[in-house]
């Protein structure tokens, strides 16, 4: 498998399955199996949300990081570069708005868009 990215693009990967992995595990320990059973859509789903904030948590603090600012001394302009945080092409503040929604979507239907 390749894997495409660019910047802190494959951070995004480890902290959505961090969320998705820890968060049910903690809801299990503290509130017990028959807890996370009965409301593994909606907490399911929850986690999906968590992870996709945690993304764009992450993205907005890479944000005020990564910046450059140059100033042209003929014209006085400044002009501001920014490294790109990007996973197969798109930038993980898309992909967390995507794991949001799926999120979102699984709390709602009870099951992924690719499910039967």
């Amino acid at each position: 498998m390749v894997l495409v990215w660019r910047g802190w693009g494959p951070s995004l990967l480890f902290i959505a399955s961090a969320a998705l992995v820890l968060f049910p595990m903690a809801v299990r320990a503290a509130l017990g199996e028959e807890y996370w059973v009965s409301h593994q859509s909606f907490l399911g789903g929850l986690a999906g949300v968590l992870a996709g904030l945690l993304g764009l948590t992450v993205r907005l603090a890479l944000l005020k990081t990564d910046q450059q600012s140059l100033t042209d001394p003929e014209t006085g302009q400044t002009h501001i570069f920014r490294l790109r945080h990007e996973l197969f092409w798109i930038d993980i503040k898309w992909w967390s708005v995507l794991i949001a929604a799926l999120g979102i979507f699984y709390m709602i239907t009870g099951k992924l868009p690719w499910d039967p």
